[in-house]
């Protein structure tokens, strides 16, 4: 079997050098492509938690005015008010469902659920106070006729049961 021999002290030396420099170029390439992906991943995380953030806005921003809605239809009575409410009520929702497919933290999630389910409970309560006939002034939350959202959607959760009060 007859191995290569240069026939140039220059070409050993040569051969030589592309060697020991192979494994380090294999190196390099590799630290590349491994910081490539980590560059991409960390676009894809912070591109996720501007989205979260962008969400969790839209809910507070969403909430507030869906409180007043609510407020501004106690006082006023205009169907217009309680309209655009409803409509707040299906965007909160849609932004809550769309977060749900972005969060990856348990935890977030969890936190998450807990208002929309507050948020739905106190939906249902308006709905079911407004249909049983009542007028929209009398629409209480218990414990000292406290406002309906007692600043608590935000606020972690008032955690008071809606009752319809009769009307004066």
């Amino acid at each position: 079997m007859p191995f290569y021999r240069p026939k140039s002290f220059l070409k050993l030396v040569l051969i030589g050098f592309a060697l020991v420099m192979l494994p380090l170029i294999i190196a390099v390439i590799d630290a590349a492509i491994r910081v490539d992906r980590i560059a991409e991943q960390s676009q894809r995380t912070v591109s996720r938690a501007v989205q979260v953030l962008q969400g969790s806005r839209t809910l507070a921003v969403q909430a507030t005015d869906m409180e007043r809605y609510v407020k501004q239809f106690q006082v006023l009575g205009d169907e217009s008010l309680f309209h655009a409410y409803v409509e707040t009520h299906d965007r909160f929702q849609q932004v809550a469902h769309n977060l749900v497919a972005i969060i990856r933290d348990a935890a977030q999630e969890q936190q998450l659920a807990a208002l929309t389910t507050k948020e739905q409970s106190l939906f249902e309560a308006v709905q079911t106070h407004l249909r049983s006939g009542h007028r929209p002034a009398s629409l209480r939350v218990a414990g000292g006729g406290a406002d309906l959202w007692c600043s608590g959607l935000l606020g972690h959760f008032c955690g008071a049961d809606l009752t319809s009060h009769s009307p004066n």
